[in-house]
């Protein structure tokens, strides 16, 4: 039983021993119950507790929460069973990204995000009960060799469709990335992770779980924009500014670029190189990665928002952050007609320009849930093959070079770009391919990094907290930027996002 103990807990009293409170999380504003949780595949409306679940495997954890896979004792239902720790909640001041998790998965319920089933809580910890997701996450799936074109195409349509549910309620959230997608039993997408997500119309409250000492409730500070995974972050909530939806289009150009080539397009040797490279738009694809997916990528990866692919404003209307909305708005208090105006204008974004483009030929339909996950294609499934055979066998695997020499040009660059992301092409195949010179890498300003080094600067990342903040620690900074996602097998745990 030890082993289900969350760290701020005794061995002495194991989680399933522990008395209960037996009351329910406190209400968010507007907020009744689950919607349709009468009707939730068996879990009628009931009051459930810890005892009411059979703890089985641990699936993961972060610095304030664990995930176990759990199994309801009255319907016999696996589900995955989030435990939050409240002291550690408390003591990184993550209060909001608990409450704004569970307001996303209870109001904005969609068939490629994870269901939420039950969110109670005793006097030690609160919990969520989940849906569990058997397929594991997609950077599993495509971390360092990609997928082939066609999965790639029909998962980046299926995560665009989510994205365009949650911006059209006016949610941006703000770490999309593979880690965070998990395959279901049928091969479709679930996204999880919306605690960083921020509502821009609906701000949550802080609770009286968080008064101060003098027992007077803080000063709402509004969303801090520095949030997100650094290979994945927009060049806005780099520099800690206004970021609405199209802070995602960014992350969606990465996501592609890293489910079909096997690595993030922003990858410098630390965090404060790679945030170096995204604000000077440094990004390097492999030779003969497909036209139409390189085009795609280069569209989102715009350094103004307004210019990237989706992120169009309706002519003559001022941003949202040029409204002039007022300071109170921001704390979350009751909007004005500005700030109410704004939030509104924000579904105005255009996803239906990304997905009219030649990337998404095949995959533009929309309920991609509802169809069957398209098979790859025969080239793609012999393509692994011919791979493993040049791993074994070397370039002479591929016939002799005269042979190579009369392939067609579009077969000569797949070949190679399939190597490349193998990390097989010797300089003997490039030039059987014709490939010519290898392309001169990216190079990071390493003096920059020792100067900032030289004046006691932390090298990796900018503190762009609050001041009152700062006890948050380094475990706060790694929970933000960690790449596991909420329900990750325990033998990738310590791979992390630098892949």
């Amino acid at each position: 039983m030890e082993a289900f103990l969350l760290p701020a807990f005794t061995p002495a009293e194991p989680l399933v021993e522990r008395a209960c409170g037996y009351r329910q999380w406190r209400l968010l504003k507007g907020e009744v119950l689950v919607p349709g949780s009468e009707q939730m595949n068996g879990f009628q409306q009931q009051q459930v507790t810890l005892q009411n679940f059979d703890l089985e495997v641990l699936l993961g954890e972060g610095n304030y929460s664990q995930i176990f896979q759990a199994t309801l004792r009255s319907t016999h239902k696996t589900v995955a069973l989030k435990i939050i720790d409240k002291t550690k909640v408390k003591r990184y001041h993550k209060m909001d990204e608990v409450l704004i998790e569970r307001w996303v998965l209870s109001r904005l319920r969609h068939p490629s995000i994870v269901e939420l089933y039950h969110a109670f809580q005793d006097v030690g910890a609160a919990y969520l009960s989940m849906e569990a997701v058997p397929g594991g996450e997609l950077w599993q799936c495509c971390h360092k060799t990609g997928l082939p074109m066609t999965i790639a195409r029909n998962y980046a349509a299926e995560v665009l469709e989510v994205l365009q549910w949650l911006h059209e309620h006016d949610v941006v959230h703000r770490d999309v990335k593979p880690e965070n997608v998990l395959i279901s039993g049928d091969g479709h997408v679930k996204m999880i992770d919306f605690g960083t997500a921020k509502l821009l119309r609906n701000p949550i409250k802080l609770g009286l779980d968080d008064e101060d000492e003098g027992g007077k409730r803080p000063r709402r500070k509004g969303f801090k924009e520095f949030l997100g995974t650094p290979e994945y972050m927009a060049p806005e909530t780099i520099n800690n500014k206004f970021a609405d939806q199209r802070a995602d289009l960014w992350s969606f150009g990465c996501f592609v670029a890293m489910i079909l080539v096997g690595k993030p397009p922003f990858r410098g040797g630390s965090d404060y190189l790679t945030f170096k490279r995204v604000l000077a738009r440094k990004y390097q694809l492999p030779e003969g990665v497909p036209v139409v997916a390189a085009d795609l990528i280069g569209k989102l990866l715009v350094l103004e928002p307004a210019k990237r692919l989706g992120g169009r404003w309706p002519a003559g209307v001022p941003p949202a952050d040029q409204l002039g909305v007022k300071k109170k708005d921001k704390g979350g208090e009751e909007g004005s007609d500005s700030s109410v105006a704004a939030f509104r204008m924000t579904r105005t974004y255009d996803h239906e320009a990304i997905r009219a483009h030649p990337f998404f030929e095949g995959a533009r339909a929309r309920d991609l849930y509802k169809q069957k996950v398209p098979l790859p294609m025969l080239s793609e499934i012999a393509m692994r093959e011919v791979m493993m055979k040049v791993r074994a066998e070397g370039s002479s695997a591929l016939g002799t070079p005269t042979a190579i020499a009369r392939w067609p040009a579009p077969f000569k660059e797949r070949i190679g770009f399939e190597c490349i992301k193998r990390e097989l092409l010797t300089d003997e195949l490039r030039g059987y391919l014709g490939m010519g010179a290898k392309p001169t890498e990216i190079e990071d300003d390493l003096d920059d990094v020792m100067l900032r080094e030289q004046l006691g600067a932390d090298g990796a990342t900018e503190d762009k907290e609050d001041e009152d903040d700062e006890d948050e620690g380094s475990e706060d900074e790694d929970e933000r930027r960690d790449g596991r996602g909420m329900q990750e097998r325990k033998g990738v745990q310590d791979e992390g996002v630098l892949v």
